[in-house]
């Protein structure tokens, strides 16, 4: 089955280069860089079932709500109390939701002495997202009826 050409999407546009960048890449909608342009199919260690798993603990609305703090907070991620704080969410209900995120992986936790530290697993995500996107539009055009 062949990969769409989505250099040639309308939605998408691919730059060669970016200013002081030679040899990256990157997509004008986002500005995020490539190392390589290189369409593939899907190959990621993420599993149907693994994807399933995490995407249902991302269904909760708090979860989902704890996981967007943590990404906003970037690499370093954030202390419990200030999730807590920032969220609004009980210490008890947060404790419970930040283990189902640890259990299938998308937060891990750092104990410092007395302070949990919970930083969102940008690998994790980003296989999820690639799990997700990685058939796009390749049934384009095709019949679906009789």
């Amino acid at each position: 089955m062949p990969i769409p050409d989505i250099t040639r999407s309308p939605s998408l546009t691919y730059t060669d280069t970016v200013e002081g960048d030679e040899g990256k890449a990157y997509f004008d909608y986002s500005k995020n860089i490539v190392d390589s342009f290189v369409p593939h199919a899907y190959n990621s260690i993420m599993e149907h079932e693994v994807a399933a798993r995490s995407l249902a603990e991302l269904g909760n609305p708090t979860r989902l709500a704890i996981l967007r703090y943590l990404v906003k907070m970037g690499h370093d991620g954030a202390l419990v109390g200030q999730i807590q704080k920032e969220l609004g969410i009980p210490a008890s209900t947060l404790s419970h939701h930040i283990a189902r995120l640890v259990s299938v992986g998308l937060i891990k936790q750092v104990r410092e002495s007395r302070i949990l530290h919970c930083v969102p697993q940008f690998q994790v995500l980003n296989e999820l997202i690639e799990f997700l996107v990685a058939e796009c539009c390749t049934g384009a055009g095709r019949k679906t009826g009789p």
